[in-house]
């Protein structure tokens, strides 16, 4: 069951919009509550926002979503691959992540941290089964598009309780 916050219903009209920058994106991810690492595990189907951010490296890679086991153990690019399974796609990021909790933008809270680029998933909590996440890091090569123009990438999650296709090892 979702039980709705005050974010939510604001939540869902930004998403329904189209946006030229992520500065009201990134003003309504300010407003929002901390999350745990503990409260994000789980499986998560992940959206884009339509807006100038790398919306085509997403789809090239056929990126689902995420899942978090544990701190250690987090598949942070679940893609499909052309059989329509799902897998952990390490090679987008050149390998493994783990969680943490660290300070950004004035709160700590949950964040991806990527073993081997230097890239950051912030995330915030719209409601038990929405969170919203803001990309941060410093360029590098093969990097999404908004890094290298030194913006930040914006999506979201909702969590799900089973993947709608089978996961395979890569």
């Amino acid at each position: 069951m979702n039980h709705k916050t005050a974010y939510t219903d604001q939540f869902n009209q930004l998403k329904d919009k189209s946006y030229e920058s992520a500065d009201e994106l990134i003003a309504f991810f300010d407003t929002l509550p901390e999350i745990s690492i503990e409260n994000i595990y789980g499986k998560w189907k992940g959206g884009l926002f339509d807006g100038p951010w790398d919306v085509e490296f997403s789809k090239k890679i056929n990126w689902f979503g995420k899942w978090f086991q544990d701190q250690f153990t987090t598949d942070s690019v679940i893609c499909y691959n052309d059989k329509g399974e799902l897998f952990s796609n390490k090679e987008v990021m050149r390998g493994g992540a783990s969680l943490w909790n660290i300070d950004f933008r004035g709160k700590t809270s949950a964040t991806l941290v990527y073993d081997h680029v230097p890239l950051f998933g912030h995330f915030r909590q719209v409601d038990e089964n929405i969170v919203m996440g803001v990309m941060s890091g410093k360029p590098f090569e093969g990097a999404p598009s908004y890094l290298l123009e030194e913006r930040n990438g914006v999506f979201y999650l909702e969590r799900i309780q089973e993947f709608p296709a089978k996961f395979v090892e890569s």
